[in-house]
């Protein structure tokens, strides 16, 4: 008994043509689309699987996509955005750069601006002090003038 039970079962799983349904429900899983469907025909075409109820056809699971076809489609996307983060790199530096540049030349403004504000202090000191000197000639040295004469 237990030989023939191996022979069926070696038999109906090399020839799906020669399988059995039992009772009214379940499915009968082909390779490919059989000349004439069965409700509950499970079926290959086109690397998609479809179930034949008895009235219509139905996709039961659609035909996955191949690698090399997702691969295709994302390379133009994934260089798009690699080129567009190279370039917000790139834009990121010279914005630092320019950054750097500013904060340099506001020292330098400002440490110009503090210095030409002590140069002219000390111009305006020097002006005083020359003023101070030259406002009254006989007292910084006019009598040692008039002596000599």
């Amino acid at each position: 008994m237990a030989a023939r039970a191996d022979q069926l079962l070696d038999r109906g799983r090399n020839d799906p043509e020669h399988w059995e349904r039992l009772g009214t429900i379940g499915f009968r899983v082909l390779k490919s689309r059989p000349e004439a469907l069965a409700p509950g025909d499970l079926f290959t075409e086109h690397d998609a699987r479809f179930l034949h109820d008895g009235r219509a056809t139905v996709l039961f699971v659609p035909k996955a996509p191949k690698s090399s076809d997702i691969e295709r489609a994302v390379r133009a996307p994934q260089a798009l955005a690699e080129a567009a983060q190279q370039a917000t790199r790139e834009q990121a530096a010279q914005t630092d750069a320019l950054r750097i540049d500013v904060a340099r030349s506001t020292k330098a403004a400002n440490d110009a601006g503090e210095l030409s504000a002590q140069a002219l202090a000390e111009v305006e000191a020097l002006r005083r002090d020359f003023e101070a000197r030259h406002a009254n000639p006989a007292d910084d040295g006019g009598d040692a003038l008039e002596g000599a004469a």
